[in-house]
């Protein structure tokens, strides 16, 4: 199936830096439109909540950039600012832009001012998983199970497991969902089974895949996808065995530069008498992730089996460590069967590779913990061990073992304690001493947790009970003793695995079968039985039962094993199945209780006589007209055998048009290969096959397809492209072909004239290119020349190369070009490649950009003095009263200042001081040196608060300075800027926040505690919109007649404006004419204190984001809401709802609801708004908490809603109605059934009226200047 590899460039980055998301989508079907979606999550690691703070998707086809390929390659970029300091997470899904199917799944780990890789940077270590099977009873209903590990079950985590059955046609291979369901749970423990079960007569006679996904329910975030082939009525498997599969390997583990690589596969278990044609590629990747080298093979099996091999050309490869991920496909419809890889070195030893390839199983971090005794004396001293695995001790990694003992298991911390270390080997062990009498005398409840000690990320924990003066058995904590260890806790169902120890047996190798069966946590004293079947795949014939009896003892787990030999049940693709039940008495038993099922397939397979291969020696699947086409032929039999081989060549109408036979004689190891040369001059061009085959009874054993005649890249000059940058180490990017300017040209400098940017003298340049599809063995020749305006050649040079015959790709570079020696002017860089024999009419391409040289001491400014520097300096944080003024005790609050244009050569500090009654609550100081242009930018990050400190209430004031220095930064020269700002935390509890409402008499100044009031003169109102072009509709007729709120106000985008309406329920908000909305707070005190925000989408209101918090900011996105500040385009048109209906806001009362906004304007501006409100009223009659188009008594109270009868009307009613009156009001209650869920909705929306309205500063004018006096996101350079 298609395939997804996602990185980024770095692991952590300043406020200041763009990040680029980038992706590969690999292994891609030409005809599908493909959708990446990516969602970036910011967590708390001591916590492990997670919310979506940035999203973005790519539509695309494979055909977009031209060439035809099978991948494509884009990324996303989330610009500097966007994201505040913190721990993110990047998840990319893949999938069917038409129909939705999912593809596949990959992410990692980033951090913004900190650093979050102390797990071992992006390394993606595997996290909540599933793993899924069927059950095929004889009733016909077919069950679907499914078990979800590595759950976070302490954290009120909600899960969801989604299904979705395909059904499809193997001959045509075209799918659709037939069936689905879903399941939304909170785990007790790390893991979770269900079924989803399928009811007879559902499904009709065909072959079906089932596909699970694994998510967080709350944020949607993915964890794992898993899936597996069934068939009904049918056999859906004509290889008689598990899907296909591709096995991956090298020869050797190191290579030198000078050796040819091969790189090995072979598939199995292929469908190959359907003339299905399959795709075998290799993406071999570097330790930064990127792409080095790739190939892939077109097949059409004979047997159901195929290798081949893939040929690195000598010199290739650089020294390193690569990763070779084969996948193997369907090259037909692209679906994805399997992959393997291997990590491979050259030029260098394996051991030195210090990335995990995602091939192998990986395992996080984890930890054993258990006792010294089970019980103790009161005067023992106890002892309680642990052991750490898998730890990371080569990267100066710091871990924390934390031990609370509790008093039971849900009882009070008795005592805690903690060690850090960091580790010298991946494992390490050590001991908490409990002295003598500090534990009285009772049970104990041990939870031991791993965590890294820089960001409090939990690893694994583990737990065990034990006793002092009580003994161990009488203590009732529902938890085995871990005595020697136990990796996790007993759930509190009984259930069944088995399995066998191996998926193939080759009865080459006269193989024993072992049958594996654990029954975990059966109940000490219960009767089980426990049977089990052996069938026949294909026929489905049973071949081997059993049954085991026995008592259960309480043990956590209980382990049978049975064994049989494989030869019988002989060659043939077989179902282990096994049943566990629970009864009242083995022989004559009254009651049987099913507890649980579990199955595995396996096959049996005979490989002891002679093996015959060939391979298309042709990597590139494709041989010119008239050139020799290679193929090789293996034999694998009896040492010193002779065999003869035949073999054949048809047209892809099937015309035989070659016949084939060679004598191979066996060397004294069993093997022999023989080397083909076709020569191609008298076959036409066009799609061949080739067949070996079985000397005795003339049948195929394998074969595949080759091509004579090529296009395309690597056969056509004329497809050839260019990517190329052309760079200044000290003003970055010059020119390149990914950033272009709208008239063509490729300049991204950011110089006073873009079309010929300024370089000081002395700079240095270099530029860096990359040619694709040139033509195999074609001669060429790249030159570049440096001239002046008058044509003088100042710098020249050119490169003669044949291309190789397996690569269509050429790349070229010239790096520190020194300007130092060139006179000013105006210079231009001129790349050139021509075909042999390079004339006029050989050109390829050609390309010209030109460059300024001005002398030092011309350059007047930014960098060259002090006039030109500019500071700024911004709070930030959440939950927020007043945005960059007042804070509440439990915000995060960070401090960020930018300065721009230092003078070149000089000396700096900056000296950020947070101060409250005159003494220091946190300080940074940050010393640099401005070296080059590319340093006179500097950014300064102080983390006031986090997470998890409260600050105390008061006044707190934040001064920043800069001196210039000597170069020791202990002398300063000068003082080159200060900033001061003020801001305030409260302890804004609902009583707080309302005690000083002033009851809509004040002036309106904008507070939360003096809201702006709605504008009462709608004749004003009508004579300020008066010719005005309205963004959206105004009737001056709702204004006089009180629908809806009106606001008529002066805004700018320095602060926060509270505003109150005269009603309150719920609210549709409006931009009648002026900016649009930028971002809301709500306030506290109505409620659970959360709410709903539903945005217009053209024809109605859509819910954007539920369960939003109070005095939380959250601006409008471009898709949604977030809380992370940016330059949003913001809405004119929003909902607020949500509030449950027991909150009874009274319309009448003018301090209800109050509600703050902000608005997309220049903070440096004065502009005016007009907004509406218009309430949503509902009602409930009876005053019972239900809303009166939900309730199924309206005149009478009755929370309980009791039906007994079940005919739609309440029993509260029913006892003053009669029998007619009931069948007219259960009548009218079906027929309105409609609009009743409608008015249900729409109350549900309602409920949380509460806005916050705030001024924002920000336009899509990039050069205008930040907001003074507010941080709403890092200063945009």
């Amino acid at each position: 199936m298609e395939g997804l590899y996602a990185w980024t460039d770095y692991s952590n980055y300043s406020s200041s830096d763009d990040i680029n998301l980038k992706w590969n989508a690999t292994s891609l079907d030409l005809n599908t439109n493909y959708i990446v979606e990516v969602d970036v999550y910011g967590y708390n690691m001591t916590t492990n909540t997670t919310s979506i703070v940035w999203s973005d998707d790519s539509v695309f086809n494979p055909t977009t950039h031209g060439n035809s390929l099978d991948w494509f390659h884009d990324g996303f970029t989330i610009n500097a600012g966007t994201l505040s300091t913190g721990c993110y997470y990047a998840s990319f899904n893949l999938s069917d832009d038409d129909d939705g199917m999912f593809f596949a799944n990959t992410g990692f780990e980033f951090g913004v001012n900190m650093d979050c890789s102390s797990t071992g940077g992006n390394t993606t270590w595997p996290m909540e998983s599933i793993h899924a099977w069927s059950e095929f009873p004889s009733s016909g209903v077919i069950y679907l199970h499914w078990n979800a590990t590595d759950l976070v079950w302490n954290m009120s985590i909600n899960y969801s497991v989604t299904v979705d059955v395909y059904g499809y046609n193997m001959t045509t291979n075209t799918t659709s969902i037939v069936w689905s369901d879903d399941l939304t749970f909170s785990p007790a423990d790390v893991f979770y089974n269900n079924t989803f079960v399928i009811n007879a007569g559902t499904l009709s006679t065909g072959c079906y895949y089932a596909s699970f996904n694994l998510s967080d329910a709350d944020d949607g975030m993915f964890f794992d996808n898993v899936g597996f082939e069934f068939a009904l009525n049918m056999d859906c498997n004509s290889t008689g065995g598990p899907m296909e599969s591709i096995h991956a390997w090298t020869a050797l583990d190191h290579y030198n530069s000078a050796d040819e690589i091969q790189l090995n596969w072979t598939a199995q278990d292929l469908v190959w008498n359907e003339s299905i044609n399959y795709i075998v590629t290799v993406d071999l990747f570097d330790e930064d992730g990127t792409i080095v080298w790739w190939n892939s093979t077109i097949f059409s099996p004979l047997s159901d089996m195929e290798s081949g091999f893939f040929t690195i050309p000598s010199e290739e490869l650089e020294q390193g460590c690569y990763l070779a991920g084969f996948e193997l496909h369907d090259w037909d419809d692209g679906m994805f069967f399997d992959d393997d890889g291997f990590v491979f070195a050259v030029e260098t030893e394996i051991e030195n590779c210090s990335f995990v390839d995602d091939y192998n199983n990986v395992t996080m971090e984890w930890i054993e913990a258990y006792s010294a005794e089970n019980e103790y004396g009161l005067n023992d001293t106890v002892i309680l061990n642990w052991t750490a695995w898998e730890l990371v001790w080569n990267e100066s990694i710091n871990y924390v073992v934390h031990l609370d003992v509790h008093e039971g298991i849900n009882g009070t911390i008795v005592w805690s304690n903690s060690t850090i270390f960091s580790p010298t080997t991946d494992m390490e062990h050590r001991t908490f001493i409990l002295p003598a009498t500090t534990l009285p005398e009772g049970c104990y409840y041990a939870k031991v947790e791993l965590l890294d000690y820089d960001d409090g990320m939990q690893f694994d924990y583990d737990y065990f009970e034990f006793g002092v003066g009580i003994p161990v058995d009488d203590c009732d904590i529902n938890d085995d003793n871990n005595t020697g260890g136990s990796p996790t806790d007993c759930p509190s169902d009984t259930h069944l695995d088995v399995w066998t120890d191996h998926i193939t047996y080759d009865l080459a190798d006269d193989p024993e079968i072992d049958l594996n069966f654990v029954v975990s946590c059966p109940e000490n004293g219960s009767l089980y039985s426990l049977e089990y079947i052996i069938w026949d795949i294909d026929s489905g014939a049973t071949l081997h039962m059993g049954m085991e009896n026995w008592t259960g003892s309480g043990d956590w787990e209980e382990w049978f094993v049975e064994s049989l030999e494989a030869s019988d049940l002989g060659v043939g693709d077989y179902f282990f199945n096994a049943t566990l039940y629970e009864t009242d008495c083995w022989s004559c038993p009254n009651t049987i209780t099913h507890i649980d099922s579990d199955g595995q397939e396996f096959e049996v397979i005979d490989t002891s006589g002679p093996e015959y291969g060939i391979w298309n020696m042709d990597q590139d699947d494709c041989t010119p007209s008239g050139d020799d086409f290679w193929a090789r032929i293996l034999v694998n039999a009896g040492p010193n055998e002779e065999h003869t081989v035949n073999w054949s060549i048809s047209d892809e109408n099937g015309v035989v048009v070659g016949s084939y036979t060679q004598d191979i004689t066996t060397s004294a190891n069993g093997s022999a290969y023989y080397d083909w040369i076709l020569n191609t001059t008298n076959l036409a061009d066009g799609l061949y096959s080739i067949q070996l085959q079985d000397a005795s009874t003339g049948f195929n054993l394998t074969w595949f397809y080759f091509q004579i005649g090529c296009t395309g890249c690597g056969y056509d000059s004329s497809l050839a492209e260019m990517q190329y940058e052309i760079w200044s180490e000290t003003f970055g990017t010059l020119f390149s072909t990914w950033n272009e300017n709208g008239n063509g040209s490729s300049t991204s400098s950011n110089s006073a004239n873009d079309d010929t940017p300024q370089l000081i003298a002395g700079t240095t340049i270099g530029w860096w290119g990359q040619v694709s599809c040139l033509e195999f063995g074609e001669d060429y020749r790249l030159s570049y020349t440096v001239t002046d305006t008058n044509n003088l050649v100042f710098m020249t040079d050119e490169d003669y190369f044949t291309q190789a015959s397996n690569s269509h790709w050429y790349s070229f570079s010239e790096w520190n070009v020194s300007t130092a020696m060139l006179p000013a002017g105006e210079y231009c860089i001129t790349i050139t490649l021509h075909s042999s024999p390079y004339g006029a009419s050989d050109l390829i391409f050609t390309l010209t950009d030109c460059i300024q040289i001005v002398p030092l001491e011309d350059w007047d400014g930014c960098g060259s003095n002090i006039t030109y520097l500019e500071h700024m300096q911004g709070i930030s944080g959440n939950p927020v009263v007043q945005p960059g003024v007042v804070y509440v005790t439990n915000s995060w609050i960070s401090v960020d200042n930018f300065v721009d244009c230092l003078v070149i050569g000089n000396n700096y500090t900056m000296h950020t001081e947070v101060t409250s009654g005159g003494s220091v609550y946190a300080e940074s100081t940050d010393n640099f040196t401005v070296n080059q242009f590319s340093d006179i930018t500097q950014w300064d990050w102080l983390q006031v608060t986090s997470w998890n400190t409260d600050i105390p209430v008061g006044s707190y004031s934040v001064t920043t300075t800069i001196h210039s220095t000597d170069a020791t930064f202990t002398q300063q020269i000068a003082l080159v800027s200060s900033i001061t700002t003020p801001f305030a935390v409260v302890n804004a509890t609902v009583d707080d926040w309302w005690d000083n409402q002033d009851n809509g008499t004040g002036n309106g100044s904008g507070t939360p505690n003096d809201p702006v009031l709605p504008d009462g003169d709608c004749d004003d109102l009508n004579g300020t919109l008066s010719g005005l072009n309205l963004t959206n509709s105004w009737n001056m007729s709702d204004c006089e007649n009180g629908t809806g709120f009106w606001f008529n106000l002066s805004v700018n985008g320095t602060g926060v404006t509270w505003y109150d309406p005269i009603y309150a329920v719920g609210y549709d908000y409006e931009v009648i004419s002026g900016p649009q909305f930028s971002s809301v707070i709500v306030p506290p005190g109505y409620g659970d204190d959360k709410f709903d925000i539903y945005l217009w989408d053209g024809t109605e209101f859509v819910l954007a984001a539920s369960d939003l918090d109070a005095l939380t900011e959250y601006w409008f996105t471009d898709d949604g809401v977030s809380m992370t500040p940016g330059n949003y385009d913001g809405v004119s048109k929003f909902s607020i709802r949500g509030l449950e209906i027991s909150a009874k806001l009274d319309p009448e009362d003018p301090d209800a609801f109050v509600t703050g906004l902000s608005f997309v304007q220049d903070p440096n501006e004065i502009g005016e708004v007009i907004l509406s409100m218009n309430p949503i009223t509902v009602s409930d009659e009876d005053d019972d908490g239900i809303i009166d188009e939900d309730d199924n008594c309206v005149n009478d109270e009755n929370t309980d809603q009791a039906d007994s009868d079940g005919d739609g009307v309440g029993d509260a009613c029913e006892e003053n109605l009669s029998t007619g009156d009931l069948d007219d009001e259960g009548d009218d209650s079906e027929s309105d059934s409609g609009s009743s869920m409608a008015s249900i909705i729409a109350i549900l929306a309602v409920g949380l009226v509460f806005i916050v309205l705030f001024m924002r500063g920000g336009d899509d004018d990039d050069e205008s200047p930040p907001q003074a006096g507010k941080k709403y996101y890092p200063f945009d350079q």
